[in-house]
């Protein structure tokens, strides 16, 4: 994922990368591109019984980024992946995987885990209950 860091004063959404494009010529100075580890995040979606849960959006909780860059759906048996940046610098904080519903965003979580801090080139596997399932009209795209 793309983080981006301007100087700029205001920067929206539509500022920001979906892919970094360099266009190097011979004789041109050099160009240091950084990447940067993030954490592997997978789990699976189960409703109150255990059964999976499809089609639920799963994104990380406590970014505070406004976006829904990480968010995820979940597949036919319940299951998501997902990547996320490390905890370093100002993104030092604890966060959660939760369950939300994309036709209200702000909205709490409909379920969500416990804290933790990414760490780079982690990884973590969750199983988030969601009891009742999903509410009708709360599916993914």
């Amino acid at each position: 994922y793309p983080r981006v860091f301007s100087d700029a004063s205001e920067n929206t959404e539509a500022d920001w990368p979906s892919a970094l494009t360099l266009d190097l010529k011979r004789g041109m100075p050099v160009v240091v591109v950084r990447m940067e580890k993030g954490m592997r995040l997978t789990g699976k979606v189960v409703d109150g019984a255990g059964k999976a849960v499809a089609r639920a959006e799963v994104n990380v909780i406590g970014l505070q980024t406004g976006d829904w860059r990480y968010a995820r759906e979940t597949d036919a048996a319940g299951r998501f992946s997902l990547m996320v940046p490390a905890a370093t610098g100002q993104w030092e904080s604890n966060y959660k995987v939760g369950v939300v519903d994309p036709s209200h965003p702000q909205a709490a979580p409909l379920a969500e885990t416990a804290e933790f801090t990414p760490k780079a080139g982690g990884s973590k596997s969750f199983v988030i209950v969601l009891e009742g399932g999903l509410p009708a009209g709360a599916r993914g795209k």
